[in-house]
């Protein structure tokens, strides 16, 4: 029932967006995988591979944290199939994220990294929407 079609899945190269990806490209289903990890998603497309015996996971490296790499990262995948028909955004990350460099000890809003905060809310909470809009449209 899956079997041919395809997927974009967002935080893939790692916990369950890695086990969402590799069940789906079990199922036969040919699997784009969004992360910031080139080296994780390299890994993955190597043991999707292995366990299917064909090319079913094409690692997208990309960093979500802003519109335009979220609409670049989806032309990309756009361009290698007709249609995507399953869209999973996996992606987030938490306050940590945030932490500035050198920060020891519990982290208070009002010390977290500004631009990283930025980050990780467009990350978290509107990349869903424009990849969601993107491939709406």
């Amino acid at each position: 029932m899956l079997a041919g079609k395809s997927a974009v899945i967002t935080g893939a190269s790692y916990g369950l967006g890695q086990v969402m990806s590799l069940a789906l490209v079990t199922a036969g289903v040919r699997v784009y995988g969004i992360a910031r990890s080139a080296d994780l998603l390299d890994a993955l497309a190597q043991d999707a591979k292995a366990r299917t015996g064909a090319d079913l996971f094409v690692p997208v490296p990309a960093d979500l944290s802003t519109r335009e790499v979220c609409d670049a990262a989806l032309r990309q995948v756009k361009a290698n199939c007709e249609g995507v028909d399953i869209l999973i955004n996996n992606a987030g990350v938490g306050a940590n994220f945030a932490r500035p460099a050198g920060h020891v000890g519990p982290l208070r809003f009002w010390e977290c990294d500004p631009a990283k905060w930025d980050q990780a809310v467009f990350l978290n909470h509107q990349a869903p929407f424009h990849l969601a809009r993107h491939l709406a449209d």
